[in-house]
């Protein structure tokens, strides 16, 4: 599969995307398919410029906000940046494994490869990076990954 491969730099600043992203094609939301694997991923449809990338959910390691825009960092190093808010991946991907743990960060709970303690703590996700974890979320994702169906 081919993504759409951006320096993250650029991903990080919505003003040196606004062409791209404000381009979409109207009316294009994020849709999930009807199906699913055996593994309970599906895929989901996102709107980019130059129309709807389809994306399997087990290829999110985590969406993060940016004010009105959303970045969907995949497994291949890629990431998308895309003019819906988080709240609406929230909807969609939650189903999936998926958790908002900040209000900035949705993340698949099969990518968390660490959870290190702390008022919050944060989660160190399978590309290395970590993520902060809110104190209201703290005890529903403790609970979440001691059952993460892998």
């Amino acid at each position: 599969m081919n993504y759409v491969n951006q320096s993250h730099e650029a991903e990080l600043s919505p003003e040196k995307n606004e062409n791209q992203v404000k381009s979409g094609i109207p009316g294009f939301g994020i849709q999930a398919h009807a199906y699913k694997k055996d593994s309970g991923s599906a895929k989901i449809s996102v709107p980019v410029f130059d129309g709807l990338q389809m994306l399997n959910t087990d290829d999110i390691i985590k969406c993060v906000a940016h004010e009105s825009y959303t970045e969907i960092v995949l497994l291949d190093g890629s990431n998308l940046m895309v003019s819906r808010l988080l709240k609406e991946y929230e909807d969609i991907l939650s189903t999936f494994n998926f958790m908002r743990i900040h209000n900035s960060h949705l993340v698949n709970l099969r990518h968390v490869r660490k959870y290190i303690k702390g008022e919050g703590g944060y989660v160190v996700m399978c590309d290395g990076i970590s993520c902060e974890v809110s104190r209201r979320k703290k005890a529903e994702l403790l609970q979440r990954l001691t059952v993460v169906s892998l």
